[in-house]
């Protein structure tokens, strides 16, 4: 299966986007639990007694785990998913960048000084500056506040777009794999660091 993958490392945390139509396509704002379409093992949890953008409850990725949601096959030309979470950045001995998902269409993440940086199919790109806008740029600074995240899939364009808190900070940057037509999941990795860097995500949306 072909999959859109839009990655955001805390400590090695990866997300997947999707799409903008009349109205949502899928949401959840974890209230009393997960919706079906959500995969994750045991460690993985909804909680109450958590960060959470609004509410009660939110999405617990600790170290070393992640979650996807399948959202079947949302079609259109453009397509948004758009979340709110807590980053960290990534941490590797041995890597600068996660592992490139040849199958995804974007994958982002958080470096360690607090920059966004995109991985399409015309490379890794940090983002340093916001594009047309008098938004301050959102360097990822402290770790218990979320942070807006929406990306938008041009996919007569083949390529994404990436927002954070509101602020346009990649454009038209390719996808990895030019053949995905549909958006059909949504991955957050948790790909290490000390055990307390949780990851959290909140309210989220594919539209």
């Amino acid at each position: 299966m072909k999959k859109e993958f839009v990655g955001f490392l805390a400590f090695g945390l990866a997300f997947l986007f999707a799409a903008v139509t009349a109205s949502a396509y899928i949401t959840n704002d974890f209230e009393g639990g997960s919706s079906p379409s959500w995969q994750f093992p045991s460690k993985v949890i909804v909680t109450n007694n958590a960060l959470k953008h609004g509410g009660t409850g939110s999405l617990y990725v600790p170290t070393l785990s992640s979650a996807t949601n399948l959202t079947g096959s949302v079609s259109g030309q453009k397509v948004w998913t758009d979340f709110y979470t807590i980053p960290r950045p990534f941490v590797s001995d041995f890597m600068k960048a996660p592992a490139t998902d040849t199958n995804a269409t974007a994958q982002f993440f958080v470096n360690t000084n607090g920059f966004w940086v995109t991985i399409s199919g015309s490379g890794t790109d940090i983002c340093s500056s916001v594009i047309a806008s008098s938004t301050p740029y959102p360097t990822v600074t402290q770790y218990s506040a979320f942070y807006h995240v929406s990306v938008l899939h041009d996919y007569s364009a083949s390529n994404w777009s990436l927002f954070v808190n509101d602020a346009l900070i990649a454009t038209n940057k390719s996808f990895i794999c030019s053949g995905v037509t549909t958006h059909t999941w949504f991955q957050v990795q948790n790909f290490g660091g000390e055990t307390t860097n949780v990851c959290w995500l909140d309210d989220f949306m594919v539209a």
